[in-house]
């Protein structure tokens, strides 16, 4: 067989074991212009007949390389062009998205196109995305991962298929399509920024695979695929596993939280796994080694126990559950605010009203979210404040005082939320725990002439 069908029949073969292709599919190529994609590109215009499908592609302009980018873009067009096929195209300033979201140039790219392809395929009713994922580059995720410690789902490596998502050619070494293309006289782009190894995955593939390949294993790619493969099968039955194990997490608006009691019903094994697939869910944020062992620490630690994690993450132990959610900064706990009488505040999703009132009613709030105050010796400015160590207030009903933080304590407070409990003051008394109780001392009484309604809504 000769080289040109050996490499097609390859592809062919690994198609159709992975079912990537079905009849009337309508195929959306991520073109960018190099080699791989337009090997990617011309294998499935010559196969379409093969397969009855139609393809079509569509180009990201980075904006990286200035007039470089501009002539990828044309490049591509004019491929489409003479092949025939339809061709999308949009441009995006990736260094200032980068910039603006605090994230790498490589990772923000990659986002934004996948992004843009979706988008593509969905308005023009294409129901699969191909990219040209190599062997190449399955072997320098796997690295990557395997360096950051990700896990068995890190070095599990370039899934064949994601959603609509299908790598036709991840079988395929980086020298396979380059000796075919210049066979069959193919043109094609190259991106001099991948030869620039102060990026990781340049570094990887520049400096790190070609030391193993000539010194260790020079079939290293296929070692790293068939490695990959079987990474994922054992993963496809953890993710059985993890399925049926999910319900033990509660997933809710700003928070993962899981019951202590329940741990003891898990497979200690895949806790770490189950832990990082809730907090990907819920914060698409990915847990490193040390956040799940700082997580499952928690579960032999004393109440209150908290702990930071990557990315404002904070976990933290309370009585019957660990609560990860969000390290927030909220106006409140940075500093005092006024509040003038018969004004409100914004407060997170709720609004603190302070206003006069004349009539009381004569059944009062039992939730704490409406109080009134006698306010006869105050005056008209109030101050809200986050409480601190040593804050005491007499509750209502009681003779004597009681420190705040005793107080969140008895009405059983969750830790990972009293923190940012509120207080309400006038004249550096403490009048209100916000939405909990008044301070007895100014509670209602038959002298009282001035009234005042607090009110959280």
């Amino acid at each position: 067989m000769n080289p040109t069908k050996r490499i097609e029949q390859k592809v062919i073969s690994f198609i159709d074991e992975k079912k990537l292709l079905s009849k009337n599919d309508r195929v959306l190529v991520a073109l960018s212009g190099g080699p791989d994609s337009v090997f990617l590109l011309n294998f499935l215009i010559k196969f379409s007949k093969k397969y009855s499908i139609t393809v079509a592609a569509f180009h990201l302009n980075h904006l990286l390389r200035k007039k470089e980018s501009d002539e990828d873009a044309r490049f591509c067009g004019e491929l489409c062009d003479s092949s025939g096929i339809p061709f999308y195209d949009s441009e995006k300033k990736i260094a200032e998205l980068a910039k603006q979201n605090k994230t790498s140039v490589e990772e923000t790219g990659r986002i934004v196109r996948y992004e843009e392809l979706e988008k593509t395929a969905r308005f023009h009713n294409y129901n699969k995305i191909a990219t040209a994922h190599i062997s190449d580059d399955n072997t320098e995720t796997v690295l990557l991962n395997l360096i950051k410690g990700t896990g068995l789902r890190g070095i599990s490596g370039i899934p064949v298929v994601r959603g609509k998502i299908i790598r036709p050619i991840l079988c395929l070494r980086k020298q396979e399509i380059i000796e075919y293309l210049k066979r069959n006289k193919f043109s094609f782009r190259t991106d001099k920024s991948n030869f620039d190894s102060r990026y990781k995955r340049n570094f990887i593939r520049n400096e790190i695979v070609p030391s193993i390949r000539k010194k260790l294993n020079p079939n290293l790619d296929e070692a790293v695929l068939r490695s990959t493969q079987v990474f994922r099968n054992y993963l496809e039955f953890i993710d059985d596993q993890l399925n049926k194990a999910q319900k033990y997490f509660l997933i809710g608006d700003s928070f993962v939280k899981l019951k202590i009691k329940d741990i003891n019903k898990l497979d200690h094994r895949i806790l770490p796994e189950l832990l990082m697939r809730a907090v990907h869910s819920k914060f698409e944020i990915q847990l490193s080694y040390n956040d799940i062992l700082s997580v499952l620490k928690l579960i032999d630690s004393e109440v209150s126990r908290q702990t930071h994690l990557s990315e404002k993450l904070s976990a933290i132990r309370e009585r019957e559950e660990i609560v990860i959610s969000k390290r927030t900064d909220g106006n409140v706990e940075q500093k005092n605010l006024k509040i003038n009488l018969n004004q409100s505040i914004q407060i997170g999703n709720k609004l603190l009203e302070v206003k006069e009132v004349k009539n009381i009613p004569k059944i009062f709030s039992l939730d704490g979210s409406t109080e009134y105050i006698d306010a006869g010796n105050l005056n008209n400015v109030f101050i809200l404040r986050k409480w601190k160590e040593g804050d005491s207030f007499r509750p209502f009903g009681m003779k004597g005082t009681k420190k705040i933080s005793d107080y969140l304590n008895e009405i059983k407070i969750p830790a990972s939320e009293k923190s940012a409990k509120l207080l309400l003051l006038n004249n550096n008394n403490i009048i209100w725990v916000v939405g909990h109780r008044i301070d007895d001392r100014f509670r209602i009484t038959s002298k009282t002439k001035k009234v005042v309604q607090l009110c959280l809504k």
